[in-house]
């Protein structure tokens, strides 16, 4: 298991938040969920997967949904809403991002299951809009059943990835940002799996490469998370971006893969 020198609850301060995600990108608190508030969690999760939302996708292995904040959607998780509404992370935060002046406008939770094979819950990439996320794990989560991954320390290269591809006039919708699963460890990217007991927290710079893991038949993963968003909210902004974007895939039959730095390193 992924250890760290501030994995107590104690010491989750904006200090150790931002030391953390400033050098590695990624920190990890352990025990950080209460267990009466991690029941409270787990009641609001499985409610929200039978409650009807539009934004709510559903897929073989899984579902996801997507609770706002600003459509007044929180009255029915107010255990989400008081972990997520976190001072601590929106003053570190604010320290790494300080365009992002939103955070816990928006909360997801994800189930992801395998059935007949192991399965990828995502591939390796690095998100178009860089964010902050707080992810806390709903059960005991290992390898076997999709342990979060991230690339120490690869948020910093990524972000000057970022800027000289935009600078040579690109646009951001034609950034490459995911890896093929082949081509992680040619590439050099050390994918570190990040364990955790249930009511485990991590947060995590989305400009480092990150992944979920993989499932093994039989295993599955709940996870809920919310993220920083610029100030003001941009939500469609985000909206027509993302349609954009997975019209262009629809249209190339293909995603936009990563193939090293190169020329914009």
């Amino acid at each position: 298991m992924k250890k760290t020198a501030f994995s107590k609850k104690a010491n989750f301060t904006k200090e150790t938040v931002f030391n953390e995600l400033d050098q590695n990108g990624v920190a990890i608190f352990e025990n950080f969920v209460d267990p009466a508030t991690l029941v409270g969690l787990r009641e609001e999760f499985k409610a929200a997967c039978h409650r009807r939302n539009r934004r709510a996708e559903h897929h073989k292995n899984g579902m996801q949904f997507r609770i706002l904040a600003e459509a007044d959607e929180t009255q029915h998780v107010p255990e989400m809403k008081d972990l997520f509404a976190n001072d601590v992370l929106m003053r570190a935060i604010r320290e790494i991002l300080p365009e992002h002046g939103a955070y816990g406008v928006d909360y997801v939770g994800t189930w992801d299951r395998a059935e007949d094979k192991i399965l990828p819950i995502t591939h390796t990439h690095f998100d178009y809009f860089r964010t902050i996320k707080a992810m806390v794990y709903l059960d005991d989560t290992d390898e076997n059943n999709g342990a979060f991954r991230f690339a120490a320390g690869t948020h910093h290269r990524n972000a000057r990835f970022r800027r000289n591809f935009l600078a040579k006039g690109h646009a951001l919708t034609s950034m490459p940002n995911i890896v093929k699963s082949d081509q992680v460890a040619g590439h050099g990217i050390e994918m570190q799996p990040y364990c955790g007991a249930a009511g485990t927290l991590l947060v995590f710079d989305t400009e480092g490469f990150h992944t979920g893991g993989m499932i093994r038949p039989g295993e599955a993963r709940r996870t809920i998370r919310s993220r920083s968003l610029f100030d003001p909210p941009t939500w469609w902004q985000d909206t027509k971006f993302r349609m954009r974007r997975n019209w262009r895939r629809r249209l190339r039959g293909s995603y936009i893969y990563w193939n090293g730095y190169g020329d914009y390193a």
